[in-house]
């Protein structure tokens, strides 16, 4: 996707955030969400439903045009002449959903990240499923009474609210199949009304338009007048343009609006990555670090690893070693298996080095240390001042990175690193010179690809700092990189310690 979004021009309410922390939110999802995968809106498929299932000479167009628009009026048109059976309408809708994995686009990862142990949706296909799938997480479908029942509540619900494509009796298609569950009499309108006591609904992927939202919330509160609006919070509904008269309208009956493009001049094009972003900062500040009622940290999602990627790289953000919230949380989070070559491919010769990123790098270097671009990143990132964060680091195989090759610039950087440091540190030591010494003794030992020219340069340096600070390269060499913080306290600046006469004693 081309378009892209440079910032949030959106604000997440800060009572969601905490209802969300105390799991008192219900997310209840619509068709918005499926057509940010690619999937048809409900007006495609009854197009397609028209165009498979066409009955005498009408068109679909016409047969929209003579029913005044109304969409369950065209499915119940198409209803009737299949001789009032759903399986043919069914099996045409379910041949609209691609095969395609919902952790490839933003928003479904970040919903799973959201915590929260029942999801509703209206939609037929099954992406929210299927990503709790891929994930590796349980779940209970629920779309029957008989789902209903045997759910034992332990395991995350999505409840299927108009249906699900396997089962013909529980799917809400048609006019006359909607006006029934207006009774909200069913076991499935009892289960919301009793979930929705206490509980906050999040709505995303609807907009005004729906008169399904509509008459579900208003019926609903109208079952629930009797109860204290206590124990009713405030309910949200996430749309992309604003409505001035629609908001107070909502806003009149419990449901505050959350507009992801205030301005409304957004592209159609970012509306899948404005719901996406909205969805990564609202996860990002409920589950970070753990999600809530669990010890788990949240999932790297598609909308953190497309943050990541666009990260500045220019030479300002490296002076002003730019903040990487996006890598520092990859460095914690956990990361699905059809991200893997995706996050591996974030660090290639124009990543940006910084400490986050190379916290990041150290992070999946322990998983997969064959991969050879990110070993070239560590190398890189040893020769820049944020590359010390790797002495500490006993996670890093250095034979392995040793075998690999550090580009002759990179080895003229440490030359000047420590030479810069000798100038300036002529009477004390400090730990950059140390961990630029630490470079040095596997330079001048041919590690790093280097030539014998270059091991010749690494050994005069080293000769130069042994000669200033006896035995210093003996003790790096024997004991490591783990203890060049504790080698270099040891020796103190000589302008510190004066001898009886006044002068250093060195």
């Amino acid at each position: 996707m081309s378009a892209s979004v440079t910032h949030m021009p959106f604000a997440i309410p800060d009572e969601l955030v905490g209802l969300f922390r105390e799991g008192r939110v219900i997310p209840f999802i619509g068709a918005g969400m499926s057509a940010n995968v690619g999937y048809p809106s409900w007006d495609d498929l009854l197009e397609c439903l028209g165009e498979s299932l066409k009955r005498g000479d009408l068109t679909h167009d016409e047969i929209v045009e003579l029913t005044g628009g109304d969409r369950l009026r065209v499915a119940e048109y198409y209803f009737l002449t299949e001789g009032k059976q759903v399986g043919p309408l069914r099996k045409e809708i379910h041949g609209q959903f691609k095969d395609i994995s919902p952790l490839e686009f933003g928003g479904y990862v970040d919903l799973v990240n959201l915590g929260s142990q029942r999801i509703y949706t209206t939609n037929f296909d099954d992406l929210i499923e299927r990503t709790y799938r891929e994930l590796g997480l349980s779940y209970v479908p629920i779309a029957t009474p008989r789902d209903l029942a045997l759910s034992a509540g332990d395991q995350t619900e999505i409840i299927k609210y108009h249906g699900d494509l396997t089962s013909d009796p529980s799917l809400v298609l048609t006019e006359s199949q909607y006006y029934r569950r207006l009774n909200f009499d069913s076991p499935m309108d009892l289960k919301f009304r009793a979930d929705l006591l206490g509980k906050s609904v999040m709505f995303i992927g609807y907009s005004f338009s729906d008169i399904n939202i509509r008459i579900i919330w208003f019926r609903l509160l109208d079952m629930m007048r009797g109860v204290d609006q206590n124990d009713l919070p405030t309910s949200y509904m996430v749309i992309v343009k604003p409505n001035p008269v629609e908001e107070l309208l909502y806003r009149d009956a419990g449901i505050e609006t959350v507009v992801l493009d205030p301005t409304g001049r957004a592209e159609p094009d970012t509306y899948p990555i404005l719901v996406g972003d909205f969805l990564y900062e609202l996860a990002c500040r409920v589950s970070d670090p753990k999600i809530p009622g669990s010890d788990s940290p949240p999932f790297v999602s598609q909308t953190l690893l497309r943050r990541a990627e666009s990260s500045p790289r220019d030479r300002m953000s490296r002076l002003f070693r730019h903040h990487d919230p996006e890598m520092l949380r990859l460095s914690s989070f956990r990361l699905p298996e059809g991200y893997i070559q995706k996050a591996l491919g974030l660090f290639t010769s124009e990543t940006r080095i910084s400490e986050h990123s190379i916290i990041a790098a150290v992070s999946l270097y322990r998983s997969y240390p064959e991969h050879e671009e990110l070993g070239r990143f560590l190398l890189r990132s040893l020769v820049t001042r944020v590359g010390m964060a790797l002495q500490d680091s006993l996670d890093i195989d250095w034979d392995f990175l040793g075998e690999m090759h550090l580009e002759p610039d990179d080895k003229d950087k440490v030359f000047a690193k420590v030479r810069e440091e000798l100038n300036f540190h002529e009477s004390g030591f400090d730990s950059e010179l140390f961990f630029a010494a630490s470079l040095l003794i596997d330079i001048s030992a041919g590690k790093f690809g280097a030539s014998s020219e270059e091991q010749e340069n690494a050994s005069q340096l080293l000769q130069r700092i042994d000669d200033l600070y006896p035995d210093a390269i003996e003790q790096l060499s024997s004991r490591g990189r783990g203890a060049i913080a504790e080698i270099a306290d040891s020796y103190v600046p000589a302008e510190d310690i004066e001898g009886e006469d006044g002068e250093a004693p060195f």
